[in-house]
């Protein structure tokens, strides 16, 4: 931290008025924690869509207010502080529910804004010697601060865990689904399309494709993901595709080798597998022009319309008839 020469941040005098500011704002604690709440979802609105965990928010304001408050009137060391549970548990929630984590990062930088707006006014309302207000000020925004950076951190730790277990559990029930439908086994419809969030009934269209660098897994998949997005959106595909990332596309669904076939393409560094729907028409295959449809048969020659070949065909008529009576 900073310090000015002209400000004294140990001063006693300033630590006992901001425990006095502490204690009276602690009495309105409710209302801070419903202004910083109101704030959060007024301000960013991927935070107001799921009703299901707004009451975890609610706690979770509610619990940073009041850690913030004991540690300005008791004097407590930031290391001996963690974050709540509640705000934890809300990070691992929002994780599961793929909401970016800018999201909450902002979250907590309004709420510290907010925050320091009610323990401020009430500052000034408490003394009006400049000096005594100047340290105390810089000790409340010392502790808040630090409060709200490490207490962030272990946001972003949380949340990356749960992101990465979620989208672990998450692959392995969509590899066992796609399993499941490649076996050929009966499957449950319902099921199978909520955990793809995928619909079966309509036309589709795999794909296996891969990336040649294998130093950087984490990238290539994300590169691999967003291939494939675009490549469904020129084919006009009308849903996402389902993307199931893997590292040996030879073993994996959709590239397995016909009996008495070998398998040209050698072992990729990070494959992934993929389909998507697609309209009836654009499943027709499409013949370039100047070359020959590979499903059309070659035209015979249309016979000569001449008096003499019609003589040969009834010849031929009667011969038939004549044959099966």
């Amino acid at each position: 931290m900073c310090k000015n020469p002209q400000v004294d941040n140990e001063d006693p005098a300033a630590a006992e008025l901001m425990a006095r500011v502490a204690a009276t704002v602690s009495r309105q604690a409710a209302a801070v924690s419903g202004n910083v709440y109101e704030v959060i979802l007024r301000d960013i609105p991927e935070l107001h869509d799921d009703k299901a965990v707004l009451s975890l928010l609610a706690s979770s304001v509610d619990s940073n207010v009041g850690t913030c408050l004991q540690m300005m009137q008791h004097q407590i060391e930031l290391s001996a502080v963690r974050a709540p549970s509640a705000s934890l548990e809300y990070a691992r929630r929002r994780a599961q529910r793929g909401t970016p984590l800018t999201a909450l990062l902002r979250a907590y930088r309004l709420g510290h804004t907010c925050f320091s707006d009610w323990v401020l006014r009430e500052l000034a309302r408490q003394t009006s010697d400049v000096a005594l207000l100047t340290a105390t000020m810089l000790a409340m925004s010392r502790i808040v601060a630090g409060y709200v950076d490490q207490t962030s951190e272990e946001i972003v730790a949380a949340c990356t865990r749960e992101r990465e277990n979620w989208l672990r559990n998450r692959s392995a029930a969509r590899a066992a689904r796609i399993r499941d439908l490649l076996s050929g086994q009966r499957v449950n419809v319902t099921a199978t399309e909520a955990t793809l969030g995928y619909r079966l009934h309509q036309y589709h269209v795999s794909l296996v494709c891969w990336a040649g660098d294998a130093t950087a897994g984490v990238d290539n998949i994300t590169r691999l993901e967003h291939a494939i997005g675009h490549v469904a959106e020129k084919a006009g595909c009308s849903a996402d595709p389902v993307f199931l990332p893997g590292t040996n596309p030879a073993r994996g669904p959709g590239c397995h080798s016909a009996p008495g076939t070998r398998s040209t393409p050698r072992r990729p560094a990070r494959a992934a597998w993929t389909t998507t729907s697609i309209s009836p028409s654009a499943a027709r295959p499409r013949t370039p022009p100047g070359f020959a449809s590979p499903t059309s048969r070659p035209s015979r020659p249309r016979p000569s319309r001449s008096p003499r070949n019609r003589r040969r065909r009834v010849r031929s008529r009667s011969a038939r008839s004549h044959r099966w009576r």
